[in-house]
């Protein structure tokens, strides 16, 4: 998967087709809005960004395009976001909203977990189903 082998791509959100999200900027039309996290919680968006032209970011544009195929799979499959945590593990996100999601993570340096473990992300495990030796579903609360 070029995502997991990527080391630019962290995270990936599909809003819709033309308003989606690479690592810290968020995508539109006629406007680039790129994060810097916050100093204190480390969040985006947060307090700290630049508004930036579509045509003045060509670096910004080309990562842009080479997520345009992933999108699409996101867009066909329903997912509502795929990001990659320090250990090289996938998480696809399929739905939920703030601490509240499930999806499938695919391991690579560590086990399955237990419900009531927390993710990278620091999110509480609520619900694990292993779905082979490298991956589970979830579901946080």
């Amino acid at each position: 998967m070029a995502f997991k082998n990527s080391q630019t791509l962290k995270l990936v959100q599909q809003s819709a087709p033309h308003v989606y999200r690479v690592n810290n900027t968020f995508y539109s039309p006629t406007q680039l809005i790129s994060y810097t996290p916050s100093k204190y919680a480390g969040f985006v968006p947060s307090a700290d960004y630049k508004i930036l032209s579509p045509d003045a970011e060509p670096n910004l544009m080309e990562l842009s395009a080479d997520t345009q195929e992933l999108r699409d799979l996101m867009v066909e499959y329903k997912v509502a976001a795929i990001t990659k945590d320090e250990y090289d593990s996938v998480n696809v996100i399929f739905g939920g909203l703030s601490d509240n999601h499930w999806g499938v993570v695919l391991l690579e340096k560590y086990t399955i977990p237990k419900s009531g473990d927390r993710n990278a992300f620091g999110l509480e495990y609520d619900i694990i189903k292993p779905l082979s030796k490298t991956s589970f579903y979830y579901q946080t609360n």
